[in-house]
């Protein structure tokens, strides 16, 4: 049987992480998958980690390339999709073992454009909680409810995991490379956008691993100020819609631009001075 989800994950210098994303994804209840491992010009380990773990199963491919961003990395994943079904993680997430089928499930089940259930950070993870229901639970929502649930932080996370997207949909969407925080909601809002149902799942299906990224160093003044960028690219991506929703973007836009300025600010970085007199335009 052909692959009806392809999982697309970005990795850079993860070789502590990306083993166990990668067995868990090994023990997925759902197996009709492909796996892009796309290796963003690691530096460690990461490589030889990689091929270790999926050299005798033909549904991973590594790709290797020039370090240039996680943004990069994921559209370098996204021109070999050809399944029906789209999904990310990230080298530091562990779904859990019926996290694809859960997903495909619920997409099938009423011809959704993106089924979306929650992560866990592993911290905060109860193992004796997590619910595993047989049935579908799930919330019927409208592109503008999920993008409104999205700007106000109301269920739906930013983050790219636990997403299941209908590639049809998406096939013309890609990460913005010049943007290295927030690129996810910037994806996401434009993926909403082309939506006509989306469906929302409380249930948790994986877990996420809290860890520094080994980002090179130097680089977290430019990130986080491109953050803002992201945040204000964001809030001109619903100048068509309805009051309210872009009212939320203005709550969004001025309460990312708070946290990245007083993150700025309280380690002294060289680009203080660009985000104070951006982070000023927008408020």
């Amino acid at each position: 049987m052909k692959p009806l989800i392809t999982v697309i994950i970005p990795v850079y210098n993860g070789a502590m992480l990306i083993s166990q994303c990668l067995n868990a994804l090994h023990e997925q209840t759902f197996e009709h998958f492909v796996c892009y491992v796309i290796n963003d010009g690691s530096t460690d380990q990461t490589y030889n980690t990689v091929k270790t773990i999926t050299q005798y199963d033909p549904r991973f491919k590594i790709i290797n390339k020039v370090h240039a961003g996680t943004s990069s990395a994921r559209n370098q994943g996204l021109y070999n999709v050809h399944t029906k079904y789209l999904c990310f993680l990230d080298c530091n997430d562990i779904p859990l073992p019926n996290m694809l089928e859960k997903l495909y499930n619920m997409a099938e089940d009423v011809n959704a454009d993106i089924a979306i259930a929650n992560f866990a950070y592993s911290n905060n993870y109860d193992e004796n909680s997590k619910k595993n229901e047989s049935n579908l639970i799930y919330k019927t929502l409208t592109n503008i409810q999920a993008i409104n649930h999205m700007l106000l932080g109301q269920e739906i996370s930013t983050k790219m995991p636990c997403k299941l997207f209908k590639y049809s949909n998406i096939a013309d969407v890609f990460f913005d490379e010049r943007i290295h925080i927030n690129e996810d909601a910037l994806f996401l809002l434009s993926a909403f956008r082309r939506a006509s149902i989306v469906l929302y799942s409380e249930e948790t299906v994986n877990i996420r691993k809290n860890f520094d990224h080994p980002y090179p160093k130097g680089s977290a003044g430019k990130r986080r100020l491109s953050s803002l960028n992201a945040s204000l690219y964001i809030m001109r991506g619903l100048n068509d819609l309805d009051v309210q929703t872009q009212l939320n973007g203005v709550y969004y836009t001025v309460n990312n631009a708070l946290k990245v300025a007083l993150d700025l600010y309280s380690h002294k970085t060289p680009t203080a001075a660009k985000a104070k007199k951006l982070s000023s335009n927008i408020c």
